[in-house]
Parts: structure tokens; sequence; C-alpha cells
């Protein structure tokens, strides 16, 4: 289970076509990513919560702002660098990286 695991991270950040990541870990495409949601499909032990730039620019949108769905991008990119796990991602923290922008 974990070889294969190991197996599937290891093809993303040792992609020699650049279709595995981006070299700072922060844009991974949708291939590698679909491997590992079939990898754990049916394993009760994980949840998984989306967020798509449509959250963002519509939260946006709500306060006023208009966003370019590269910003939206970049704001979602941002706050998954500095995820904290105490606080989760909620509106407060979109708010706070929109207005950061």
């Amino acid at each position: 289970m974990h070889i294969e695991l190991k197996r599937i991270v290891e093809g993303i950040l040792n992609s020699e076509d650049n279709t595995g990541c981006s070299e700072d870990l922060t844009v991974v495409s949708m291939e590698p990513i679909q491997k590992l949601r079939d990898y754990m499909v049916g394993q009760d032990d994980v949840i998984e919560i989306r967020w798509h730039i449509a959250d963002i620019m519509d939260r946006a949108q709500d306060r006023d702002i208009q966003l370019t769905d590269n910003e939206a991008r970049e704001i979602l990119a941002a706050i998954l660098r500095s995820h904290d796990c105490n606080m989760g991602i909620n509106w407060d923290v979109i708010d706070t990286h929109t207005d950061m922008r």
C-alpha cells in the first residue's frame, strides 16, 4: 500500500517532462492528482475539501472586488502555502488573502 503511494509521489516529483508539478511544488497537474485520488478511492480514513477559483472570485465579487482567473489562482496558491491546520481554510482566510494581493 505505502509502496504504491510512494511510487505515485515520486512520479510527481521526478517528472522529466514537467507534467507532474512545478519546480516550487505549488502547481501540480491533474493527472498525478487523479492517480492519487484513484489510489485513495474507498479509503474511509481520508476526506478531501476542495476550493476552486470560482469560490475565490464569487466571494470577492460579494465584496465588490473584481479578480481575474490568474489573481484567483495566485490567491489559492498563497492560501495553500500558508495553510494553518489549526485555522483551516474559511471565508475569513480567503478574505485576508484577497485583501493582501
